[in-house]
């Protein structure tokens, strides 16, 4: 009998303050704006009463050549007018759904401190059931077929100063990986980091992109750390499971290239 794989780490207060699932799919050249509207009547209207829109989001694909040549942002010719982005918030503000001719987007967000990140367990099965809400709908209008071909899960997490780190100096004892060294030499302590990091997922289904930088919350004014982990790919057919991968990708990610210390006493890791 063969064994399980090991559970992931989970941790009781987690940093994550905002969870992005994507699909990307090629252009739905029959959707037009009062299709917009139709999917928010028939689906979402009563779960997301507030709608905005928003410039659309250009087309970023992965690629396999060189280095340089990671990602490819796509420059498309206008044959359609362009269409908006549009929001669909729900009334507490802390989920949305972005909709485009091209692309299929649902966020959680932690808008309040008192609010508990829901788990990925919870979430996933809401995306799934809007992604398929919207195939549905597309397939009912007969205005063409949803053809996904790149996936994409981003957490977002916040590590306020205090957190485990008063300083940039400290930065070390928070992601081991980056030393800011000080003491005897010319240089004095940053004034501002930015750090990134790119590993490629195994059958050529996609890449975790790392990044941190510094910033200030926009509420307390607290200077941050922000830390942003971001699979994207695809594999034909395997929605769900790419997703389940992607996730993996990001907790072990996440747990190796953090602190051992912080994950303990501050993000209160429980395995």
């Amino acid at each position: 009998m063969q064994s399980s794989a090991p559970p992931l780490p989970e941790y009781d207060n987690p940093p994550v303050i905002e969870v992005i699932f994507g699909v990307q799919y090629k252009d739905l050249k029959e959707f037009q704006s009062p299709h917009i509207g139709i999917f928010w009547e028939k689906f979402g209207r009563s779960k997301y009463p507030v709608c905005k829109e928003m410039p659309p989001l250009g087309r970023i694909e992965e690629n396999y050549g060189p280095p340089s040549s990671h990602q490819t942002i796509k420059i498309e010719s206008m044959e359609l007018p362009p269409l908006p982005r549009v929001f669909f918030i729900s009334e507490e503000e802390n989920h949305l759904i972005q909709l485009q001719r091209d692309r299929f987007v649902q966020n959680w967000r932690k808008l309040r401190e008192d609010v508990e990140y829901p788990r990925y367990r919870q979430l996933l099965p809401q995306f799934l059931e809007s992604w398929e809400a919207l195939k549905n709908i597309v397939e009912e209008l007969g205005i063409g077929q949803l053809e996904p071909d790149q996936y994409e899960l981003t957490y977002v997490n916040h590590i306020p100063k205090g957190n485990g780190w008063e300083t940039l100096s400290d930065i070390g004892k928070i992601f081991p990986e980056f030393q800011c060294p000080v003491g005897n030499r010319f240089l004095p302590e940053p004034e501002g980091v930015l750090w990134r990091r790119i590993y490629r997922f195994p059958e050529q289904k996609g890449r975790l992109h790392v990044s941190m930088r510094q910033a200030i919350s926009s509420d307390a004014k607290t200077p941050l750390l922000v830390l942003n982990l971001t699979a994207r790919g695809f594999a034909e057919g395997e929605l769900k499971s790419w997703f389940d991968m992607a996730r993996e990708w990001i907790v072990k990610g996440f747990a190796d290239l953090t602190g051992h210390d912080i994950q303990k006493s501050v993000w209160k890791r429980t395995r």
